[in-house]
Order: C-alpha cells, then sequence, then structure tokens
C-alpha cells in the first residue's frame, strides 16, 4: 500500500470532493486500500456513508468493497448510538444537580451532524466543576463505574485534567479541565457560566458556548499534535460543521449562533491562540470551505510565527497520515503549539511524574 505523500493527496482530494470541499474529483483515483485504511483510522467513514453530508453519492466514485465498508461502519455506528443513550442519561442522573457540560463527540452527534450514526464516538466526554470532582467520582464509583489507571502518578493525579472511568454499558471521561492547567490558562468558572441548557437531554446537562466549543475542539487537536494516534481528522471535520450556517450553533438545542471574533478573542485569553490558528489552518487545507476562518485567526499573530507553525506543523500534518509522527516531532509540535512560558510551565509539571513512572518500573 502506497502511503507517499501523493498518494495521501489523492485520498483527501476524494474525500473533499464527496463533502463538496472540491469542485471535480482527482484526476488519478486513489488506491481503493489506502482510502479505507485513512477513511478508517482517521474515522470519516462513517459521515462519508451519511447523504446528508456528501454533496455527490461515494457508491458512484468508489469501489464496491470501499463503499461497503463505509456503509457497514456507519450502521455499527447506528448501533452503538442507540445502546449508549440510555446508560449516558442514567450517568448524568446519577450525578445530578451538579452541572454537568458534554463534550466533543456526543454533543457534535446530536446536535452537529445530521445522524448520531454519522459521526464516529468511543468514549464519552463531559466535563464537571472541580470541586464536584471527588463527589462525582464516589458516586460513578458507587454505581458500577471502576476507575482506569488507578494510582497513575500522571492520570490519576489530583490535578489531571480527566480521569477515564469504565462501567458495563459506558467508557466516560470525565474532565475537570481541558487539558493540563500549566498548558493553559481557563476560567473554568466563566466556561460554566457561559454555557448552554441542554435539558432535552438530562436536567443537569449542559453545552459549551459556541465560541468556547471551537476553542476546545482546536485545543483538542492541538494538544493531540495533529496527529492520527490522538487526534485524528474526523475532529477537524468537526470543525466544518461548527462554521456551517444555521440560526443556532447547537441545532435543535438552541442557544446564539458562533460569534468567531470572539472565539478568536478566547483563544487569546486562554493561551490558545496557536493551536486555534494551527488546527483551522490544517482543517481549512482539507476542507477550503474553512479558509476565511483560518485567515481570522492568523490576523493578531505575527507573520513569522504563522509561516514557522505551517511549516513544523501543518504541512508536516497535512495531509493526514497512516502512522503517528516520531516521538521528537511530537514534542517539537508540543512545543511550537504554546507560548514559550507555558512550555517551561508544562515541562516543571511534567517532569516529577515521569520521575516517579520511571522509579516504579
Amino acid at each position: 500500500m502506497d502511503g507517499s505523500r501523493d498518494a495521501r493527496w489523492r485520498v483527501w482530494d476524494l474525500v473533499g470532493y464527496l463533502f463538496g470541499e472540491r469542485a471535480r474529483p482527482p484526476v488519478r483515483s486513489p488506491s481503493p486500500e489506502l482510502l479505507r485504511e485513512l477513511t478508517r483510522l482517521h474515522r470519516l467513514d462513517v459521515a462519508l456513508a451519511e447523504p446528508r453530508l456528501t454533496a455527490v453519492s461515494p457508491a458512484a466514485h468508489v469501489d464496491p468493497e470501499t463503499w461497503h465498508a463505509w456503509e457497514s461502519a456507519r450502521a455499527a455506528a447506528l448501533a452503538r448510538t442507540l445502546w449508549r443513550g440510555q446508560p449516558l442519561r442514567r450517568t448524568l442522573a446519577l450525578l445530578a444537580p451538579m452541572p454537568v457540560i458534554v463534550l466533543k463527540g456526543a454533543a457534535f452527534a446530536e446536535l452537529l451532524y445530521p445522524s448520531p450514526a454519522a459521526r464516529s464516538l468511543g468514549d464519552v466526554d463531559v466535563l464537571v466543576r472541580s470541586s464536584d470532582m471527588p463527589e462525582a467520582l464516589v458516586r460513578l464509583e458507587g454505581h458500577g463505574f471502576v476507575r482506569h489507571n488507578l494510582g497513575d502518578p500522571s492520570t490519576d493525579a489530583p490535578d489531571s485534567p480527566e480521569r477515564q472511568l469504565g462501567s458495563p454499558d459506558l467508557e466516560l471521561d470525565l474532565h475537570q479541565a481541558f487539558t493540563q492547567p500549566a498548558r493553559l490558562s481557563i476560567d473554568y468558572g466563566a466556561v460554566f457560566a457561559r454555557s448552554l441548557d441542554w435539558s432535552s437531554l438530562a436536567p443537569n446537562a449542559r453545552l459549551l458556548s459556541p465560541e468556547d466549543a471551537v476553542v476546545y475542539q482546536a485545543i483538542h487537536a492541538g494538544c493531540g499534535e495533529l496527529s492520527v494516534a490522538t487526534a485524528p481528522a474526523f475532529g477537524l471535520f468537526d470543525l466544518r460543521l461548527m462554521f456551517a450556517e444555521r440560526a443556532a450553533f447547537w441545532g435543535a438545542a438552541g442557544g446564539p449562533p458562533l460569534d468567531f471574533a470572539a472565539a478568536v478573542h478566547r483563544a487569546a485569553e486562554w493561551g490558545a491562540e496557536r493551536m486555534l490558528y494551527a488546527v483551522l489552518t490544517a482543517a481549512a487545507r482539507l476542507f477550503p470551505s474553512l479558509a476565511q476562518a483560518a485567515a481570522a485567526a492568523a490576523r493578531p499573530l505575527p507573520a513569522r510565527l504563522c509561516r514557522r507553525l505551517d511549516r513544523a506543523v501543518v504541512e508536516r500534518a497535512i495531509p493526514p497520515g497512516v502512522v503517528p509522527p516520531v516521538r521528537a516531532e511530537v514534542y517539537l509540535r508540543k512545543a511550537l503549539l504554546l507560548r514559550p512560558a507555558a512550555r517551561l510551565r508544562l515541562l516543571a509539571h511534567r517532569l516529577p511524574r515521569v520521575a516517579v513512572r520511571r522509579a516504579r518500573r
């Protein structure tokens, strides 16, 4: 299977054409094997089988095996979606009356995508206030959830951004922060104050404000270094849908439309302006309809910094690959996507935990 840059661009040119982001299909068709592998790894296979998302029928432009694989993936996603709904409601009820913000895929699938089956979804991510985290863990563990990585110095520390828990019905990422506080400075009290009601899901369910949702999506992809292992390309497609014109950002849940100028300001307030620029620029390479948003994210940054981020991050991450980058490149991307002071804080935060982990081996 040819995974070269040119071969990958042929895949993404075809994907862009199917989603209506290219005027015509690529002159040379991509390898069917690479097409299936990339769309599976980057979790866009289910979206490509959703007729309300594609501009032209994929069945006319891909081989039967690929089309069957996409349809099968969508059918499996639909089954998982139907199975997951009731456990999520029960989990939110366990945490009531504490407010819980439903993050990422679980919210996107229901409110941004035309069908929940069109958005690949693994575990469910929710955000609670840090003051509620100890009580939330007690309640969940008292009702069948088992905490993963118990005692790990990084992922189970009191200041860890999230805890991973599992029950027979649901895998849950319980967040108290979007990322390490050493990496970004975020006022979560203000995040909760701006959050929106989603009582149609549960009385205590909330949604991020549109601006916070966009910046958080960039943070999630940026902290994943735009890598296939931790930030596959379906997260960039989420951004494409976030910028779709609609009366309310969250569709059926209502709320205001997106004010992207406020989102750019929010990114700077949190120290995430580099992530917002790099992630939107990467997304615009795949989905040109995002070019205007990427240009707006660039305006507050020095042109020299944008060029450096383009060369060292965006151009190396796009077109999306089949394998993760080498560790040295991951560290380079991590560093460049943070302000210099945040790099030092993050290093000081991580070194003691690395030392503890090595001592345990």
